[in-house]
């Protein structure tokens, strides 16, 4: 696995989305930066409550629930077949090496205060057949990239 590096470009597209308040994915093509020439996924969380305080470790801990229901044989070859659990997947796929996210919050017409997380991903998950990550011993097969100095068991 990469380590994985924020990307400006990637967040700005991210929190263009959020702005938008709408609870859906924008499409591949409406994601792409032009810094980069990849393909780029994108998790997507939404929140309502009578609390106003911004938690984004509440989101990211929602996709991460979903390893529950991630079959170990797609590892090495991702099924796509699993329900709820494209989140996780994303997340954790070996190739993505970049992400950038955005926010909104505001309050719905029934008060409370709705949240909503965008988070984007280069180069994308979820690519049926392809493997989610290598399987072995942390950063043994660091590809043209070394093991990381600063995080030793993922590769730069």
């Amino acid at each position: 696995m990469k380590v994985l590096l924020w990307n400006d470009e990637l967040a700005t597209v991210a929190q263009a989305w959020a702005s938008q308040c709408l609870y859906e994915h924008d499409g591949v093509n409406k994601r792409k930066i032009c810094s980069r020439d990849y393909d780029v996924g994108q998790n997507l969380y939404y929140l309502w409550d009578k609390n106003s305080v911004s938690n984004w470790a509440v989101a990211i801990e929602k996709w991460y629930e979903e390893v529950v229901k991630a079959a170990s044989t797609s590892v090495s070859r991702f099924q796509g077949d699993q329900p709820d659990t494209a989140h996780y997947t994303q997340m954790i796929w070996g190739e993505t090496r970049e992400v950038g996210c955005g926010a909104v919050y505001y309050t719905p017409f029934m008060g409370g205060v709705s949240r909503m997380y965008v988070c984007n991903y280069g180069p994308l998950g979820n690519i049926v057949g392809a493997p989610m990550y290598q399987k072995g011993p942390a950063a043994t097969s660091c590809s043209s990239a070394s093991p990381s100095i600063k995080y030793r068991k993922l590769c730069d």
